[in-house]
């Protein structure tokens, strides 16, 4: 008896056994399963990263930018300033106005601090998002680092075209550039190659366009044959420019059939004849490890078509309404940039020319943001603009402003290229 008893608890421990391992082998299973699927996941967020369109991306920030913005709307517009900046810089005689037509603009607001960033195709080298005096930007980390904007077409270069953007240079080991010019380090340099397509370099299409333009940090520029330089700070020519030093550099271009203007800060470097016809372009950059090296950061970059004609520019017509799109505002914020001189001297030229008129000066924003918020940022700002006007030496009585949010889109607010068309301050004559 003892036996059989024995040996049916012998039994019912091996079936109690087997079920345990049943379970247990179903638990894992079921663990390894959600594994995979969360691993699946990660790859398809990472595949869809590389095939999604401008648009796509576009979403996926407002998206994950909206509470966070809407948070701080109200914080953000109340601090801003309704004038100009007191800029470092005089920009007084600048005379760059950038294209009519934004094809590309980017601000790199609502980034991730190391990825790629998502409106850029890198070709090679170190492209990453990173943090710099408290704003993010695109840095160029690693040798040979060159990228491209992701647009719908690549051969969107216009005959007349504008490219801006800021570019900072900072020494590995902490040295300032003045520092790292004088022991022998160089600068950090940043290069605008051009294109036919955004593969092709044919040079029977490109011709002076096949040359690289190089813009250094100690303030040299070369294109062709033709080389000049921002004035030195020193009469030795190893003291740089104080403005240039650990600062961030405005760099404006404009390119019609015939020639290429290129502009550091307020003053205009070089002034050079082309031939040959760019479609498309890429920046390249100074990265590297190297102790002794840069790595180079680049902001705030637009792609603009549409430049008047050089010879026209100057003359004053009386025109119903305009765009004044080199008038340009701090993310959020009514202060105006010190390079929207150029068109402001534009408009003054305009105003004095013509004493009799009188113009309302509107306020224009995208559809990011709430519509109190976009009527009120865009008040600020045509009251900004009236602002300086005035301190120009134009009659206030000559001048009203309205805000008008976003009620008043002329592009489609589902591009990065429509909103930055719908962001602008338009001149509509009154009289």
């Amino acid at each position: 008896m003892k036996c059989i008893k024995t040996f049916a608890l012998i039994i019912l421990m091996i079936s109690y056994g087997n079920i345990n391992g049943q379970i247990l082998k179903k638990f894992k299973d079921k663990v390894q399963e959600k594994i995979e699927q969360k691993t699946d996941q990660k790859v398809d967020e990472a595949a869809q990263k590389t095939v999604d369109t401008p648009e796509e991306i576009l979403k996926k920030k407002n998206n994950n930018s909206d509470n966070k913005t809407n948070a701080s709307n109200n914080k953000q517009i109340n601090n801003s300033v309704t004038q100009s900046k007191k800029p470092d810089i005089d920009y007084g005689s600048f005379d760059f106005i950038p294209g009519d037509s934004i094809l590309f603009e980017d601000e790199f607001i609502n980034e991730r601090i190391n990825e790629i960033p998502s409106l850029w195709v890198p070709q090679g080298g170190k492209l990453e998002i990173v943090k710099t005096e408290d704003k993010t930007v695109m840095g160029f980390l690693g040798e040979n680092t060159y990228a491209y904007p992701r647009m719908k077409k690549y051969n969107y270069l216009p005959k007349r075209f504008t490219i801006e953007f800021d570019f900072m240079s900072k020494h590995n080991s902490g040295k300032t550039t003045q520092q790292a010019f004088s022991d022998g380090n160089g600068t950090g340099e940043a290069k605008v190659y051009f294109y036919t397509d955004e593969k092709d370099r044919n040079r029977d299409v490109l011709k002076d366009f096949d040359n690289v333009l190089s813009i250094l940090t100690e303030g040299k520029m070369e294109f062709k044959s033709f080389s000049a330089t921002f004035k030195k700070g020193g009469n030795d020519g190893y003291e740089l420019p104080e403005e240039l030093c650990d600062k961030w550099i405005h760099i404006s271009i404009a390119v019609t059939e015939t020639n290429m203007k290129v502009y550091m800060n307020s003053k205009r470097i070089l002034n050079v004849p082309v031939e040959g016809k760019a479609s498309s372009l890429t920046l390249g950059a100074t990265g590297t490890d190297y102790e002794m090296g840069f790595k180079t950061f680049i902001r705030n970059v637009r792609i603009a078509g549409g430049l008047k004609d050089p010879y026209k520019q100057g003359t004053s017509e009386i025109k119903k309404s305009f765009i004044a799109r080199g008038i340009k505002f701090d993310y959020n914020q009514a202060t105006i940039k010190p390079e929207s001189m150029g068109e402001l001297n534009n408009v003054v030229a305009m105003l004095k020319d013509h004493p009799e008129t009188k113009y309302e000066i509107g306020g224009h924003t995208d559809s990011d943001g709430d519509d109190s918020y976009n009527l009120k940022l865009s008040q600020q700002r045509a009251d900004a603009v009236k602002n300086k006007l005035v301190e120009m030496g134009i009659d206030a009585s000559r001048l009203t402003t309205k805000g008008y949010g976003k009620i008043k889109p002329i592009a489609t607010n589902t591009t990065p290229d429509g909103k930055a068309n719908n962001r602008r301050v338009e001149f509509v004559l009154t009289k």
